[in-house]
């Protein structure tokens, strides 16, 4: 099953293509989990069932077995498996003449609060078609997704990629609460080139964090980690732990590894260098001692994971994380 891109800002060397031809469609981000599904037949024969025909996926992980699937998504799941039939998946490829993958954010609680006894548990964005080898087009996404009878992420706008620099980005009103949204996404399907804009809140560099004042601190160390362990970096890869698991909510067992999963330091640590790793050794010039980064890191995770731990209740008896 294919794997969602990891939306880079418009400023990033690899979002360039947006502007270069055709249209942007702007929508809104957002903040929820990222989630797919799409028929048993994607997956090796040998996962293959009698009793199901859709097959799901987190952003990193497919339930190959009905058993794997994640008690956080049990709400998207159920949603998706009430609305959409084995027909109207086969109805959706053979209007499109290929095996699709269909993307959307799955609304679990993380950090805005949305009305979520008006949202639907999953909201669709995307749809990949593996024998093209393309993301369908705005056109065909609405299309696919009335026959599947699933919303999708509010549209805002289409405008001319090369008009881009004189578009007023203002980020509006959620659809799916009285929040202001994460932010937008911008997509141009004639490149397949996709990006994003986030409120200062939700940045994972430069944004609001905690600690020294950036003068104060010393060390290359503490300044790599002002610039880049951000709050927003630090809760964002919280929550995807929940969704990943195996976590089922917020706890300070979070900051150790657990059966074969990253703590929640080496987490932001791995999403730093994906995401940044270009900028830090090839643009920057930094003099950090790594492991006293390692130890500033884990310092940061702790004080911001019990903050949130602070900040929510956890129904004890399903551990489902509530507000």
């Amino acid at each position: 099953m294919k794997k969602y891109p990891k939306l880079k800002y418009t400023n990033h060397k690899k979002s360039e293509p947006l502007f270069e031809q055709g249209e942007i469609v702007v929508q809104e981000k957002i903040d929820g989990a990222n989630f797919r599904f799409a028929l048993e037949e994607l997956l090796d024969e040998q996962f293959h069932t009698e009793d199901r025909d859709i097959v799901f996926g987190s952003r990193n992980v497919v339930y190959k077995n009905k058993k794997d699937e994640s008690k956080q998504f049990s709400a998207p799941i159920n949603h998706v498996r009430d609305t959409v039939s084995y027909d109207d998946i086969i109805r959706a490829e053979d209007t499109f003449a290929g095996r699709l993958t269909f993307f959307g954010e799955a609304m679990v609680p993380h950090t805005l609060s949305y009305n979520f006894d008006d949202s639907p548990a999953f909201v669709g964005f995307d749809v990949y078609n593996h024998s093209t080898e393309r993301w369908l087009t705005q056109k065909n996404i609405e299309k696919c997704f009335d026959i599947l009878g699933l919303e999708q992420a509010p549209v805002l706008d289409t405008i001319p990629a090369r008009e881009f620099d004189e578009y007023d980005v203002t980020v509006p009103t959620s659809a799916y609460g009285d929040v202001q949204s994460e932010g937008l996404a911008f997509k141009n399907y004639e490149t397949q080139t996709f990006a994003k804009f986030v409120r200062p809140e939700f940045k994972e560099k430069h944004g609001q964090t905690f600690g020294k004042p950036k003068k104060h601190q010393e060390s290359g160390a503490e300044k790599l980690s002002y610039q880049y362990i951000t709050k927003a970096r630090i809760e964002k890869n919280a929550y995807k732990m929940i969704d990943e698991g195996p976590w089922d909510c917020l706890e300070m067992e979070m900051m150790a590894p657990k059966e074969g999963h990253d703590g929640l330091p080496q987490a932001v640590i791995r999403d730093m260098a994906e995401e940044e790793g270009a900028a830090i050794f090839l643009e920057e010039n930094w003099d950090v001692d790594i492991s006293e980064f390692r130890s500033t890191v884990s310092s940061r995770c702790a004080q911001v994971l019990k903050q949130m731990i602070t900040e929510k209740y956890v129904d004890a008896d399903s551990k489902t994380l509530i507000r």
